[in-house]
């Protein structure tokens, strides 16, 4: 008999964009960017629509607070994106997840459209 050893996927870097109107980081995600409580989170938008996130150290007026909030035995980081996505009339029914898809000028680009 001949066995083939079955390999764990790689873990990708993504966000996720629950129902409630919070954008959610992957631990992969916030110990790449260096995710934090104490940290904000700038958004763009590209010119295909795409949402761009970028890490900042200091309170910005265009920068979004991150929270970290228990859940089970670990935490969990997010942003709440309620009136971002009112702005773009998006509503969102049930939780989602996007990957990330590089980096462009200190951003990193999601797959995530906005419209």
């Amino acid at each position: 008999m001949k066995i083939k050893i079955i390999s764990p996927l790689k873990d990708k870097l993504f966000v996720t964009l629950g129902s409630s109107g919070y954008l959610f980081f992957s631990t992969e995600l916030v110990d790449e960017l260096g995710i934090k409580e104490g940290r904000w989170i700038i958004l763009g938008q590209g010119e295909n629509g795409n949402l761009y996130i970028k890490p900042v150290d200091k309170d910005n007026i265009s920068a979004f607070k991150i929270y970290k909030r228990k859940n089970g035995k670990c935490s969990v980081f997010s942003i709440n994106v309620k009136n971002v996505l009112k702005q773009f009339n998006i509503e969102v029914n049930k939780t989602q997840r996007y990957e990330i898809e590089g980096m462009e000028d200190g951003f990193y680009k999601t797959d995530l459209i906005l419209e």
